[in-house]
């Protein structure tokens, strides 16, 4: 007789806090055309921008299509031309964007940042900063099984845009650093920020260094009460996790990480952008903040969504810009929901603005308005053999609560009743033998007698898996 178990796994922390009432974020698609191009940049993602000069930015983009618009039926090929490129957004004039290549090259050698020729390995960018008559930005190199290679900053000259050089940092113990860049100048430093992965999480940490030291990368790490010139030292600056790609802003007084929750490229998961706040730049990042969920369809399913970006350059009204990315699902075998136009890649097209930046405006007022915590709830959830989901918060919340679980759909698959909190109340236990193998969050939602006060959902997502 075979014996069915039910393995979960919890990959990622939660801690309950509260948004602001008032107002909301929503789409601006003013920003959003301005990346609708028929000729040039024509889709992509990353969608990392480096603020210049005189109203300007710098765009850039990761695997990027490049003059490949069919204009007859607005398709563009499924194969893209680059690995990575970089557009120029004027504010004078954001209608017309020049785009960066190797234009010297043919194919995917015209990908901007390489060293020689582009093989089987390439360069994706994160962040920079721009110091003088130059442009440094953070690269990252990969190869096909998307294995981290190396971390470079490559120069790039302000005033025409011409790559200087590319230059190899050493090991950071792991961590990829900037993934964010802040200049600080009340000690002269750039405070580098970075992520490493976790099993399966992102964990973000910094690292600070004068602009002598940049390329050497003999730089200061912080150590959760000190900085050490050791990168083994580092550690992690919030108990939250980031996302692959996240940012970092200062407004006013306080610093805020700006991440999108990991969807692990499964269409339906990923799609809450959030905001985690701290007094100072090295953290601690406490205090979610849901700034916007992602509504974005194809075919009647949600679609891949990754990589959030703000882009405080652009402020506007007092509302910051931020970015997130979209993507079709390439598959051919597989049993999912999730959308793909692109069952032949050698053959299909597809719409570009599926593969297009979108953004939105966050008012400054629901990051403002959120009060630091000091103390925060813990979801913490582990499995029972059999079929038994165990649910703990610690500590108990003071006030009533729901546990939902959502299939990666985003379809509710469990529901509880409300549950009235008691003193020392805190724990419970869900069957999951009704559910199949696949991809769950299960969300604890606040229940509030005020209605000023709007809940919040707190998730964590596990994988089950029958033997």
């Amino acid at each position: 007789m075979k014996i069915k178990y039910t393995l979960l796994i919890v990959v990622l922390n939660a801690f309950v806090s509260l948004q602001s009432f008032g107002q909301s974020s929503y789409a601006d698609t003013t920003f959003t055309n301005y990346f609708r191009e028929t000729h040039g940049f024509i889709a992509g993602d990353a969608t990392i921008s480096i603020a210049l000069p005189n109203g300007k930015s710098m765009f850039l983009f990761g695997d990027s299509h490049i003059n490949d618009l069919d204009t007859s039926n607005n398709t563009i090929p499924c194969l893209f031309q680059v690995h990575n490129c970089f557009t120029i957004l004027d504010s004078a004039d954001p209608n017309h964007m020049k785009t960066y290549i190797d234009t010297t090259k043919s194919g995917v050698n015209q990908t901007y940042f390489k060293i020689g020729t582009v093989g089987n390995s390439w360069f994706w960018p994160d962040h920079g900063f721009v110091r003088g008559d130059t442009v440094y930005v953070f690269l990252g190199k990969y190869n096909s099984l998307l294995a981290f290679l190396g971390q470079y900053i490559a120069k790039v000259t302000l005033h025409d845009f011409t790559l200087v050089s590319m230059t190899r940092l050493p090991d950071m113990n792991g961590i990829i650093f900037g993934k964010a860049v802040i200049y600080n100048p009340d000690d002269d430093k750039y405070y580098l920020y970075g992520n490493k992965v976790n099993w399966i999480v992102y964990e973000p940490y910094v690292a600070r260094t004068s602009f002598d030291n940049l390329m050497s990368g003999a730089w200061e790490f912080y150590t959760g009460s000190d900085w050490s010139s050791s990168a083994n030292a580092a550690k992690k600056i919030s108990n939250q996790v980031v996302s692959p790609t996240f940012g970092v802003v200062r407004d006013k007084d306080f610093y805020y990480i700006i991440t999108q929750e990991n969807g692990y490229l499964t269409c339906g998961l990923g799609r809450n952008i959030y905001a985690y706040k701290s007094s100072g730049p090295t953290g601690p990042f406490t205090n979610q903040i849901l700034l916007y969920t992602i509504e974005d369809q194809l075919f009647g399913h949600y679609m891949l969504t990754y990589n959030a970006f703000p882009h405080p350059e652009w402020t506007k009204n007092n509302e910051l810009l931020i970015s997130y990315n979209l993507n079709d699902k390439v598959d051919t075998t597989g049993t999912d929901a999730c959308p793909s136009q692109c069952k032949n890649v050698f053959r299909d097209h597809f719409d570009p603005d599926t593969y297009r930046p979108k953004f939105i405006r966050v008012p400054l007022s629901l990051l403002e308005e959120n009060g630091l915590i000091t103390s925060a709830f813990k979801l913490i959830a582990k499995a029972i053999i059999p079929n038994v989901l165990d649910l703990t918060l610690e500590p108990a919340l003071p006030q009533s609560c729901r546990i939902s679980i959502f299939n990666k759909m985003g379809k509710v698959v469990y529901e509880s009743e409300i549950l009235q909190m008691q003193a020392g109340v805190n724990h419970f236990q869900i069957a999951t033998n009704q559910f199949p193998p696949d991809i769950y969050v299960v969300a604890v939602n606040s229940v509030f007698t005020n209605n000023q006060v709007p809940a919040q959902w707190e998730r964590k997502t596990f994988l089950k898996v029958d033997n």
